[in-house]
C-alpha cells in the first residue's frame, strides 16, 4: 500500500495505491471504489481532502484480510478457502 494516496494535485487509486494478492479477491473492487470515491469528489477541493483518509482505511482493511488468507493459503491450510 502506498504511503500516501494524495500529494497536491496527484491522486493514486487502484493498483497504483494498493496491490492485493488474489487470495482476498477484492483488488479490482477496491480499485473501482477508489475511482468512484475520487470521481464524485472532483466537484470541490474540500471534498478531495477526505479522499486519502477514506480510501487508505478501506485499502488497509482489505489488505489485512487478503494477507491473512495468503498466509493460510501458501502453506496449504484448508480454512484459506472458506469465506464468511
Amino acid at each position: 500500500m502506498a504511503e500516501r494516496f494524495r500529494i497536491g494535485r496527484v491522486f493514486l487509486a487502484g493498483d497504483a495505491a494498493h496491490v492485493h494478492p488474489p487470495t482476498g479477491g477484492q483488488g479490482m473492487n477496491t480499485g473501482i471504489l477508489d475511482a468512484y470515491n475520487l470521481g464524485w469528489k472532483l466537484a470541490g477541493q474540500t471534498l478531495l481532502d477526505s479522499y486519502e483518509t477514506e480510501r487508505r482505511t478501506v485499502a488497509a482493511a482489505v489488505l489485512k484480510v487478503s494477507d491473512y488468507l495468503l498466509r493460510l493459503y501458501a502453506p496449504g491450510h484448508a480454512e484459506a478457502h472458506q469465506r464468511g
